[in-house]
């Protein structure tokens, strides 16, 4: 949570008075700024990790991990490595059937 504060105040503070050297109005400079901060990183961050801690807590368990189980989908969404794409085999039948 410190963390997030200190991201949002950093990032609210630098882009304000970047602006503001740029001749920008201060009220346009700090809602630009404040859109940055919390919807950047540390914003999102902390909008993310309040929502996790509160599910959390509401449960009364800790949440399992997934990895590993029928949920992951992590195997899914990343390419094998080295990638197992069946087009060049496919292409190289073609080709001794032509």
């Amino acid at each position: 949570m410190v963390a997030s504060a200190v991201a949002i105040t950093v990032v609210l503070s630098t882009v304000t008075i970047g602006l503001l050297a740029t001749g920008t109005s201060p009220a346009s400079s700090f809602g630009i700024a404040a859109f940055a901060a919390l919807w950047g990183g540390g914003g999102f961050g902390a909008m993310i990790g309040g929502v996790l801690y509160a599910h959390r807590l509401e449960q009364g368990d800790p949440t399992p991990s997934s990895v590993g189980s029928d949920h992951d989908l992590a195997p899914a969404l990343l390419p094998a490595w080295p990638s197992t794409t069946t087009v060049p085999a496919m292409r190289a039948k073609r080709a001794a059937s032509s």
